[in-house]
């Protein structure tokens, strides 16, 4: 059966070798029902503002999205997005929990991935634009 649900397109693809994924993805009109994943995501918005909505987590949001905007998906977190406008793309990276994980180690510093939604973050920011 397929989903009665659009689904994004994806404009470019990689992974890395320790499995952090990137895609650049433009999402049409209409509603997009995400599965939670096993990995965290960061979506950052890129191109001119786009009107959305989104149900994640118990919390609603709704209003535009800028060039430059992140949202921070925690592992397991389905998400409900709505999209007014046809020029809805982002850039979005899948981290693995082993790579979480390993900076635990590393730093010696629990990780605690938070649910958040249009943040502005410079560091996050430049490092996704290098990404891209």
């Amino acid at each position: 059966m397929t989903s009665p649900y659009p689904k994004p397109q994806i404009l470019a693809h990689k992974v890395s070798g320790q499995g952090v994924a990137f895609q650049l993805r433009k999402y049409p009109r209409g509603v997009v029902e995400a599965p939670g994943r096993d990995n965290t995501l960061i979506s950052m918005h890129i191109g001119p503002a786009a009107e959305l909505a989104c149900r994640r987590a118990g919390r609603w949001f709704r209003g535009r999205a800028v060039h430059g905007d992140i949202d921070i998906i925690p592992a397991n977190t389905p998400a409900h997005w709505e999209m007014f406008d046809d020029n809805d793309t982002d850039l979005l990276l899948s981290l693995p929990q082993a790579l979480l994980d390993s900076t635990v180690v590393d730093t010696g510093y629990p990780v605690e991935v938070r649910n958040r939604n249009q943040i502005r973050d410079s560091e996050l920011e430049t490092l996704c634009w290098a990404i891209q």
